[in-house]
């Protein structure tokens, strides 16, 4: 419904002085407009703590609480009286860790959204069997290779590659050197994997034939990661290159982004 911005005003003329003589047209012109009185028959803005109803709908409405002060501005759309922020507008829209500016009035004036610095953009975790259990549980319970799901990296952006992966080391050769000679991976079709970096453990047995050793192990690394200029989706998989020596159980990955303080490796994709 429209706001009206016009009421009618209602002239009366009051009687004119006692003995009232004509002397000039200034003189009598001067006398009429002082006899006239002129009054609204309405407003066209109403200050009440009730709504207005019927014919007050096309005004503006200051509301008021039970102690008179204003509470807001409100117009009638045609249905029901609505909140407006006449004579102001605030900002409009969606805002993600909104920083916000408000005024002296409680009225927020400016808004934007705030990066989300050193956020972890994805976790993705693998295991040998299907999360029935964190760590091995006996010394053949793991795998060669763990991959993780995927997950989506935008073009040209370094990220934060955070591994913490459970190892099994089974050793059982007198006298014999079998260290893991493994590697952190990535492929961006879950079939052909690039080394990222090395993941070496060193292992030597002595004693008699027959004592055998059975350990567990996490290996950790922490190091960058830059996308190519197409980016996309990923997969994360550590490859112990070994099938019986040195098993991988569980795994996570964690993936952060806008690292503003980095130091250490990073590789870069071609």
């Amino acid at each position: 419904m429209a706001i009206t911005n016009e009421e009618p005003i209602e002239l009366t003329a009051d009687p004119l002085t006692t003995d009232f003589c004509h002397t000039s047209l200034q003189a009598t012109h001067e006398e009429f407009t002082n006899k006239i009185t002129a009054a609204p028959l309405g407003a066209i803005m109403l200050a009440q703590q009730t709504e207005p109803t019927g014919s007050d709908n096309n005004k503006l409405w200051l509301k008021l609480d039970s102690s008179d002060t204003p509470i807001g501005f409100f117009y009638h759309n045609g249905t029901t009286w609505v909140e407006t922020s006449v004579p102001f507008t605030a900002p409009t829209g969606s805002y993600t860790r909104a920083n916000v500016t408000i005024d002296a009035n409680g009225r927020v004036t400016a808004a934007s959204s705030a990066p989300n610095n050193n956020a972890l953009k994805s976790i993705r975790w693998a295991t040998h069997d299907s999360g029935t259990n964190f760590g091995a549980a006996s010394s053949s319970d793991g795998a060669q290779t763990l991959t993780t799901a995927t997950v989506a990296l935008s073009a040209s952006t370094t990220y934060l590659i955070d591994w913490s992966v459970n190892l099994l080391e089974q050793a059982d050769a007198k006298n014999n050197n079998n260290g893991m000679a493994g590697a952190l991976q990535f492929s961006t079709d879950d079939t052909t994997y690039t080394d990222i970096y090395s993941a070496n453990q060193f292992q030597y047995k002595g004693g008699d034939s027959g004592h055998a050793y059975h350990r567990n192990h996490e290996l950790t690394a922490v190091h960058g990661f830059t996308t190519n200029s197409t980016g996309g989706d990923y997969y994360f998989r550590f490859n112990t290159n070994s099938s019986s020596i040195w098993l991988a159980h569980d795994m996570s990955v964690k993936v952060i982004e806008n690292v503003s303080d980095f130091n250490g490796s990073t590789y870069t994709q071609s």
